[in-house]
This record gives C-alpha cells, structure tokens and sequence, in this order.
C-alpha cells in the first residue's frame, strides 16, 4: 500500500490522500448561484436526503459538490457522481431561465418578447456583464497579492516540467471550468507568467507545484 512509502499509521494515509488530485465537483458560477438559492443545497424527491450542496470549504473556488462524492481522484477532474449531477444542474439552469424570459442567461428568442421585455432582458444583460467585469476584477487583484505572498522560484528545469504540464493539460481545464471563474483566471495568470518569464525566475502558484 502506498502508506508504505510514507510511514506506517493513519498519518502516512493522510499525507498520501493529501497529494492526490481532488474533484472538482460544479465550480460553474450558474451552478454555484442556483444552489444557493436552494438554501446550499438540493434533495430528493421525498426530501428527506441531501443529493448535493454547495461546499466552500475547497480552494480555490467554491463549488456544488454531490452528497456521494468521491473526492479524492487519481488525476484532475470531477468523479462520476458529481459529473452525472451536472446533467442535473444543467437541466434546472434551462428550465430557470425559460421561466423568466428577461433573465441574461434566457434561451427564449428574442423574436417571442414584447418591446419591454426585450429592453428588460437587454438591462439584465448589460448587469450581468458589469458583474462578470468587476468580479474578474476582484480575483486578478486577489490571485496577485496570492502568488506574490506563497508564489515560489523554482529551478530552471522544475519550471521547464511544470510549463510542459499545463500545456498537456490546458484543453481540459478551459472545458471544466467557466472563463470568469477563479481556477481558469488562475490557471490563466500562470500562463501568461511563463510566457513572459519563459518560466524562469517566475513565482509558482503552490497548487500549480502540487
């Protein structure tokens, strides 16, 4: 087992768990956001049982986490429970947003509203942008003051390895998390960190080393 690596007992059990990818869950902020509007969290059609719920406790990001929840994985991503849940979730984000047809995130035609609504959806629309601006404000400024605080200097050949990694996986965190959330604005910032230092003598996030 692989305790045997790091010492016998529950505590070389913890340090293994600890260096093991952990699932993603919904990180999406119109998953977040319908959550919480569901008090943080959803349950079943009896109501007797938590099927998910809204888990702050993980950084970098909040996320909609579901009750059977793997949580520990064996490469990045989100376990099955949790990625069969988003089938879920996508569903009652639509199913909102046609009961409102002047919400931002509306699929309703535009052709199917009357002039005020029309002018309703178009001041929603113009909010939800202000928002999305100020919010990505807000996380580069604090990703900044992060990275400058823990940020680490590697050695030429570790930044090479960790540059060589985020290529390999960048298609699969900009199809798991959303533009304006916090992972892929930092997996962004890491980015552009190395294309200006050519990875050396740039300060690495400690997730990124992780």
């Amino acid at each position: 087992m692989a305790t045997t690596e790091w010492g016998k007992g529950s505590f070389g059990t913890v340090t293994v768990l600890l260096n093991r990818p952990i699932c993603i869950g919904n990180p999406d902020s119109i998953f977040t956001g319908i959550t919480q509007q569901h008090n943080g969290y959803f349950k079943d059609r009896s109501g007797t049982d938590v099927v998910a719920y809204y888990d702050s406790r993980m950084l970098p990001s909040p996320t909609v986490r579901h009750s059977s929840c793997q949580l520990f994985l064996d490469k990045l991503g989100r376990c099955s429970h949790c990625e069969k849940h988003r089938l879920t979730l996508s569903a009652m984000v639509g199913k909102q947003s046609q009961s409102d047809p002047t919400r931002a995130n509306s699929h309703v035609n535009y052709k199917h509203l009357t002039s005020e609504q029309k002018d309703a959806r178009m001041a929603n629309l113009h909010q939800e942008k202000r928002f999305l601006k100020q919010k990505v404000v807000r996380l580069k400024v604090r990703l900044d003051k992060e990275i400058a605080k823990i940020g680490v200097v590697l050695d030429d050949d570790t930044s090479s390895d960790l540059h060589q990694i985020m290529v390999e996986h960048d298609d699969q965190v900009k199809s798991t998390h959303s533009p304006e959330s916090f992972p892929a604005l930092f997996w962004e910032q890491q980015k552009k960190a190395v294309a200006v230092h050519s990875s050396k003598g740039m300060r690495w996030h400690l997730l990124i080393i992780k």
